[in-house]
């Protein structure tokens, strides 16, 4: 016969053995992590950096400002090159173009280069082809990552270059292991220009008596040597100075010979002759024109030698 008074003793044994067993499950599942170990391991990274330098010409363009046609400018206009960033010193080259407007041109060599700036245009004729400077970029370094160093330039403008804005393209290399190059431009104003120079720096009209006259014939030509434009010749005199005075007006021009005192008397302010000089070309470089004078002395001008200063002036 079965004893049931010990069944609820067994069933509350049973019940509490569960209860641990659930607790115990719980509280595993409750903390994972804390009961996981942890390990580290490392790894190398490498780089290598090369040798480089960069090329960075100035941003603003090379202005020679206003040259006339036949001059040139001191060779003392500055541009720098910039390594930003690079690692090693290097020498920079430069090459250029010719000088461009419309279809004229300035070669290439006429724009000098040189490592200090000079009070005279002197210098290293700029190529078409790379030309060491020798002039030295330091290596930039993490504390002064730019380094720098300039050049100087300067142009002469060949005679009779037509007027205009002309353009050139100068390019900079810094050449080592790792390089790049880097252009600005140059630009000149060759302005309308004429000039003026007289065949003579004299004329004579030998000995006269006073009341004579001489023919209008005695020539002077007036050229414009190497100007880039069309001009009108303008003339201006003074009085007669020597032992007397003698008006400026009765030295005459005409604009063509003439066998006889006939013509215009000259002013003691310029006046036009309307006698145009053609502009000048490269492969007409001198062009000019003739003007011509005569001379009345006065009656009762007292013996002796008189002087006049005659002025010719070319107006563009």
């Amino acid at each position: 016969m079965e004893n049931t008074s010990r069944r609820p003793i067994y069933i509350m044994l049973l019940v509490g053995v569960l209860a641990v067993v659930v607790g115990v499950f719980l509280a595993i599942q409750a903390a994972p992590l804390a009961m996981a170990g942890t390990t580290t391991n490392a790894l190398t990274a490498n780089v290598v950096v090369s040798s480089a330098c960069y090329t960075l010409a100035s941003s603003n363009p090379l202005s020679f400002g206003t040259v006339s046609p036949g001059t040139s400018t001191f060779t003392n206009t500055v541009a720098t090159d910039n390594d930003v960033g690079g690692n090693a010193g290097a020498y920079f080259y430069i090459n250029g173009a010719n000088m461009a407007w419309l279809s004229n041109t300035i070669l290439v060599g006429n724009t000098l280069w040189s490592q200090s700036a000079m009070g005279s245009y002197a210098g290293n004729a700029l190529t078409t082809t790379f030309a060491n400077t020798f002039i030295f970029i330091p290596a930039p370094s993490i504390a002064s990552p730019t380094s720098t160093n300039n050049i100087y330039f300067g142009i002469k403008v060949p005679s009779a270059t037509p007027n205009g804005i002309y353009t050139q393209t100068i390019t900079f290399n810094n050449l080592c292991a790792t390089s790049t190059t880097n252009a600005l431009t140059a630009n000149v104003l060759v302005p309308a220009t004429c000039f003026t120079t007289a065949s003579v720096s004299s004329i004579t009209f030998g000995t006269m008596s006073p009341g004579s006259t001489y023919n209008t014939n005695v020539l002077v030509t007036d050229n414009d040597v190497g100007g880039n434009y069309q001009a009108t010749l303008y003339v201006e005199g003074t009085d007669w100075s020597g032992a007397g005075t003698i008006g400026v007006s009765n030295t005459v021009w005409n604009p063509t010979s003439a066998s006889s005192y006939i013509g215009n008397g000259l002013t003691t302010g310029f006046v036009t002759t309307n006698l145009i000089i053609p502009a000048p070309s490269y492969t007409t470089s001198t062009t000019s024109n003739n003007i011509y004078f005569g001379m009345n002395v006065v009656g009762g001008a007292p013996s002796g030698t008189y002087t006049q200063t005659i002025t010719l002036e070319n107006s563009c």
